[in-house]
């Protein structure tokens, strides 16, 4: 009954595919990660409708299980104070980008987050998303309705859009970088859960730079329609964490 349901909506073929490295988390961005994956796999986007990150994933609390990777001096991480929910939303944006969805709502992260671009994620293709707060909304302008499914892995994250394949061939361009600016000096938070005397590495430091991603959906007899998607990131500092007990 499910299947013959997905067939009647076009849900036939894979349209597109996002893909991110998340080695080095702390267990409780891990375990978000995996929370919010787990909310937005199965969602269904009819065709010409928009899909929201904020609906599909729903509260993001505590209460309904996220865990804030706290750190001392009132510093909460590089996103938030609900660390890997960006993660999964760069993941899908960068699966909608490659499909030549349209982009409704996206929100490029202050600063070159490691964690975006190891594993060759590309600067410029990252979408942060606080809730309530910054969302990601794309709208489906395929002729069928699209399918979400995420697949998580140890350190890895791919997210897959199922449908009808469009008409239409996408080709994205390297980012273009400028305006670059190097971070000077280092930075150190203290953190009650780690011991005296120890120092970690908690991000390596990053060039600031404005980026912008050009994008060309090219469609049989048209003219190719072209976007520029732009980011502009402050230098970050190399960040250790050093203990407070």
């Amino acid at each position: 009954m499910v299947e013959t349901n997905i067939q009647s909506l076009g849900i036939q073929e894979l349209v597109g595919t996002g893909e991110s490295n998340f080695a080095g988390s702390a267990s409780e961005r891990s375990e978000n990660i995996r929370r919010v994956s787990e909310a937005i796999t199965g969602t269904v986007v009819p065709a010409g409708e928009e899909f929201s990150f904020a609906d599909a994933v729903g509260e993001v609390s505590e209460e309904a299980g996220y865990r804030p990777e706290l750190i001392g001096d009132n510093q909460r991480g590089l996103q938030g104070p609900w660390a890997g929910i960006s993660q999964v939303s760069t993941t899908v944006f960068r699966a909608a980008l490659r499909s030549g969805l349209v982009s409704v709502q996206r929100v490029a992260a202050p600063v070159r987050v490691p964690y975006f671009e190891q594993g060759g994620g590309q600067p410029g293709t990252d979408a942060v998303v606080t809730l309530p707060g910054e969302n990601l909304r794309f709208q489906n302008n395929t002729t069928a309705a699209l399918l979400v499914q995420i697949i998580v892995g140890e350190d890895e994250m791919r997210v897959e859009l199922y449908g009808t394949r469009p008409d239409w061939e996408v080709e994205l361009a390297e980012p273009r970088l400028s305006n670059t600016v190097d971070p000077v000096g280092d930075e150190f938070w203290s953190d009650p859960e780690t011991e005296s005397g120890q120092t970690r590495l908690y991000a390596r430091a990053m060039a600031g730079a404005d980026t912008v991603v050009k994008r060309e959906v090219r469609r049989p007899g048209q003219v190719p329609v072209e976007e520029n998607f732009f980011s502009s990131y402050e230098p970050l500092r190399t960040i250790f964490v050093r203990g407070a007990r």
